[in-house]
């Protein structure tokens, strides 16, 4: 696990895929692709790090830290068995035995999650129109499932 970290002000920020996407938008790097390959995402990281500039300070000294170099201190994570996002160590230092972040769990038990074969979001059952017709819809590239 590695994280943003500015070696001016002390800025640290978990790298996460969402993280991660974040960054490359924010700099310009990525803007018309709605579903970037993480493969790609992360070589675009670690190719331009070192020209984003801090979000507290401005200076372009920000850099990625592995985990080795914290030992200890490095903060527990776990990602969401639902939606795949990291749980963000607030939660799991509240919940140490959460496998959910905040939004699935309020989400409710919802069984087993089906993928969209177009873009691989996660599918949901939506109205369609003011009708009592339901269809499964995809939550990123709004593909229907009929």
């Amino acid at each position: 696990m590695r994280e943003f970290h500015c070696q001016n002000c002390d800025f640290s920020e978990l790298l996460t895929d969402e993280t991660a996407v974040t960054w490359l938008r924010r700099s310009g790097s990525l803007r018309r692709v709605v579903k970037p390959r993480m493969d790609l995402v992360y070589e675009l990281l670690e190719s331009g790090v070192n020209q984003f500039p801090c979000p507290n300070c401005e200076a372009q000294q920000i850099r990625l830290r592995e985990r080795e170099e914290f030992g200890e201190e490095w903060p527990e994570t776990r990602l969401c068995e639902v939606c795949k996002a990291t749980i963000p160590p607030e939660r799991l230092e509240l919940f140490p035995d959460s496998k959910r972040c905040a939004k699935c769990q309020n989400q409710g038990d919802v069984g087993e999650v089906e993928y969209c074969p177009r873009c691989g979001g996660i599918m949901k059952v939506m109205q369609k129109g003011r009708t009592s017709t339901y269809l499964l819809t995809c939550t990123e590239c709004r593909h229907v499932q009929r």
